[in-house]
C-alpha cells in the first residue's frame, strides 16, 4: 500500500505541476530504492500515506472543494497529528470553516479507532514528544531534538519551533509544499522517515529554483533520503546533517516564494 501511495502521490503532483507523468513516476520508482524509503517500507510505517492524503487535501483546496479537503486533511491528522499544521495557511485566507472541520474529521476518525487499537493517536504521540530521551535519539532531526543533544535549554528549541510554525502561516498559497521541512524542524520529534513528507518540495524546489543554487538543493535532497543517522555513530557530527539539510530546503522556500503552482483543476466561484 506505501509503494502505490508513493506512486498515486508522484501523478497527483506531476498533473499539478504539468510535469510529464511517465518521467515523474520513473523518479519515483527510483527513489524506491533509497535508504530512507527502504526504511520507511522495512518498518511498516505510514508517512507515505500521510503523504498521499496531504496531497490528496492540498488539490482538493486548489480545486475549491472544501468538503473534501476536509475530509482528507482530518484523515492525515487522525494517523499522525501534525499535518493539519501544513494547512496553517488556511487561518491566513480566513478559510476558518475548512480548518475547523478538518480538526472536527481528525478527531472523530480517532474516537472511532480508539476501540480498536485501545489507544488515541493523539495522545500517544504527545506522550512520546513529552518523553526526553526521545528527543536525544539521533533518528530526531527536528531542530529541537538537535538542540537537546547539545544539552541547550529546551526554552529555546520551543522558541524556534514556535517561530517556523509562524512561518508556515506566512507562506504564500503557491508555495504550500515549503512548508513541509518547517513543520519537519518545528515539531519536538521528526523521525528521519518523517521527511518524506517534504518529498514534493524536493521536487518542486529542484526544478524551479535557479541552476546556481540547484546542486546545492540536490545535495541536501541526498543527505535527507539517504538516512545518514542510521548509517553512523551516535555521537558523530554527521548526524547534525539533516538537520542542515532541511534548513536549507527552508531556505529555498524563501527563494521561491513567487513559484506558480498550477491547480489541480480551474477553481470555482463562490
Amino acid at each position: 500500500m506505501e509503494v502505490a501511495a508513493l506512486l498515486l502521490a508522484a501523478v497527483l503532483l506531476a498533473k499539478s505541476m504539468k510535469w510529464r507523468i511517465d518521467l515523474t513516476l520513473s523518479v519515483a520508482l527510483g527513489l524506491l530504492a533509497l535508504p530512507l524509503v527502504q526504511t520507511e517500507l522495512r518498518g511498516g510505517q505510514i508517512q507515505l500515506l500521510l503523504l498521499l492524503l496531504v496531497m490528496l487535501g492540498w488539490r482538493a483546496i486548489e480545486s475549491n472543494r472544501p468538503g473534501r479537503a476536509a475530509a482528507w486533511i482530518g484523515i492525515a491528522t487522525a494517523l499522525k497529528l501534525f499535518p493539519i499544521l501544513l494547512f496553517l495557511g488556511l487561518l491566513r485566507q480566513r478559510k476558518f470553516k475548512l480548518f475547523l472541520t478538518a480538526g472536527v474529521v481528525a478527531l472523530f476518525v480517532n474516537g472511532l479507532v480508539w476501540p480498536w487499537f485501545g489507544e488515541s493517536a493523539f495522545f500517544s504521540q504527545l506522550s512520546t514528544a513529552s518523553v526526553a530521551k526521545w528527543r536525544r535519539w539521533p533518528w530526531n532531526v527536528s531542530i529541537g531534538g538537535t538542540l537537546a543533544r547539545a544539552s541547550i535549554p529546551l526554552v529555546i528549541g520551543l522558541a524556534l519551533s514556535a517561530l517556523f510554525v509562524g512561518l508556515i502561516y506566512f507562506l504564500s498559497r503557491e508555495s504550500f509544499w515549503a512548508g513541509a521541512p518547517l513543520l519537519l524542524l518545528a515539531l519536538p520529534i521528526t523521525w528521519t522517515v518523517y521527511c518524506l513528507l517534504a518529498l514534493p518540495w524536493m521536487a518542486i524546489s529542484s526544478v524551479r529554483i535557479s541552476k546556481r543554487m540547484r546542486f546545492p538543493l540536490l545535495v541536501a535532497a541526498a543527505v535527507v533520503l539517504i538516512d545518514v543517522p542510521s548509517t553512523i555513530s551516535q555521537g558523530s557530527v554527521a548526524v547534525l546533517l539533516p538537520t542542515l539539510a532541511l534548513l536549507l530546503l527552508v531556505v529555498a522556500g524563501f527563494f521561491l516564494q513567487n513559484v506558480h503552482v498550477v491547480s489541480a483543476a480551474p477553481a470555482h466561484s463562490k
